[in-house]
């Protein structure tokens, strides 16, 4: 090889993009962040939360799931405004939420903050978390009925009321 041969080139091709096979849904999200947030691993449940509100922003569970995890890692400001939102949007799924023994007492201390801070959020969240089972029938005047009496022609409601929320 004398001096004057230019030398070899190697160029380098980029790697092939990958192929996304198939798309995590939001309920294997959910379980991912649900799981992260038992092993105390607040930050990484926080993001899988907000994967998985991203993908159904109605789901109120992956909202409230973000709020705890919010408030593991300090951020109060954040968890009540996700709170807020696992409200306005809930249609029913709360009240089926089986939460860990942890989570549970994440959720008390932030309700039991709220209720103290005067926030309104407090009595709509423990509203929305209570099973149907839980809600009494109640007379127009708000008292409650005792199991063994039969019902007055006069229209019944149930407890649970949640307010009308306005945007704004």
């Amino acid at each position: 090889m004398t001096r004057d041969a230019e030398p070899s080139r190697r160029v380098r091709r980029p790697d092939p993009k990958p192929v996304v096979v198939a798309e995590v849904s939001a309920e294997d999200r959910l379980a991912d962040a649900w799981r992260f947030l038992d092993e105390g691993n607040a930050g990484r449940a926080q993001g899988y939360f907000a994967l998985a509100a991203s993908k159904d922003p109605n789901d109120a569970r992956a909202k409230l799931g973000f709020a705890l995890a919010s408030a593991q890692l300090g951020d109060d400001a954040r968890a009540l405004w996700s709170a807020e939102r696992a409200v306005r949007v809930d249609g029913g799924e709360l009240a089926t939420l089986d939460l860990s023994e942890s989570c549970r007492q994440v959720l008390a201390g932030l309700i039991d903050r709220w209720n103290n801070d005067g926030k309104p959020i407090a009595g709509e969240l423990s509203l929305a978390l209570a099973p149907a089972a839980d809600l009494s029938p109640t007379e127009p005047d708000g008292a409650t009925m005792p199991a063994s009496t039969t019902p007055t022609p006069e229209p019944v409601r149930l407890s649970r009321t949640r307010p009308v929320l306005t945007s704004g």
